[in-house]
């Protein structure tokens, strides 16, 4: 245990929405972090709202019950959707005991109901600081060169080349529904990869104080390329569970290669900072 001082987040739920209400003022009034589940559909900042249903977590800040309202904090990077300010309180129990209706062309209709989820944070002690953040990418690169395992799993880029080798060989016999049904998943699993890589992209664009600007720029590029391709990627997988175009896997062969080597780049630039520093 090299951090002893760990960020623990716990998370609940109570399908009582007035119990939770009553909980989620009471962590406010101790002064503590707290973060709620909410349903994008009833947020009225939000590009989603009564357009769409989707989860979605924001920092309750404060609350107001004679003016009806409670303060919060949404800050999702790359949208137009960032909000610091009040919501009617009514709006926000709403947002929190949504059923969260959704339509998938595969699934047909179906509900995520949210059950008044919060989260709440222990941090104690805990200080971010320049060792960490430096740890952080030690670890990912060390991941990512198949030296250390996750949950114990191996991952990394050599397992890139075998999910490419792997979508190949299953289209090559007869598409059976597993086959077909792995596909779908890799739909929805390929945007949450590409999602992964920008995260890390707006990690590093805050480092500016121990990384060098050019460092930061060049692999930012890199992983901004490799999520347009993870996305690329989701949506044949999409069009090859309709169509059963074996040609569109081919595609997604060629798209995955792109990803691993701008990300085989990415993983060798910070690693050559990280070792020419002796970090």
């Amino acid at each position: 245990n090299r951090y002893r001082d760990k960020v623990k987040i716990f998370r609940f739920y109570d399908d009582d929405k007035g119990r939770a209400y009553s909980h989620l003022k009471d962590l406010i009034d101790r002064n503590e972090p707290t973060i709620i589940a909410v349903d994008l559909f009833y947020m009225n900042y939000h590009r989603a709202f009564q357009k769409e249903h989707g989860l979605h977590y924001v920092v309750v800040t404060g609350y107001d019950e004679e003016k009806g309202l409670i303060e919060l904090f949404d800050k999702k990077f790359n949208t137009d959707s960032d909000f610091d300010g009040s919501l009617p309180i009514q709006d926000i129990m709403k947002a929190r005991s949504s059923d969260n209706p959704h339509t998938d062309p595969f699934l047909g209709e179906y509900t995520r109901p949210l059950h008044n989820v919060w989260a709440e944070v222990n941090a104690d002690s805990f200080t971010l600081s320049d060792d960490r953040s430096l740890n952080i990418i030690k670890k990912s690169c060390a991941r990512m060169h198949e030296q250390e395992d996750v949950l114990g799993n191996k991952c990394g880029l050599a397992r890139m080349e075998l999910l490419r080798d792997d979508l190949i060989s299953r289209t090559e016999v007869e598409l059976a529904s597993p086959v077909i049904d792995l596909f779908k998943y890799y739909t929805a699993s390929f945007k949450n990869i590409a999602r992964g890589r920008r995260r890390f992209s707006v990690f590093l664009k805050e480092l500016t104080t121990i990384l060098p600007d050019n460092l930061i720029a060049e692999v930012s590029r890199l992983l901004q390329d490799s999520s347009r391709c993870w996305d690329i990627c989701s949506n044949i997988c999409y069009k090859f569970a309709l169509t059963k175009s074996r040609e569109l896997v081919k595609s997604i062969y060629m798209k995955l290669g792109t990803a691993i080597d701008l990300e085989k780049e990415a993983v060798d630039r910070l690693h050559s900072f990280l070792e020419n520093h002796q970090i």
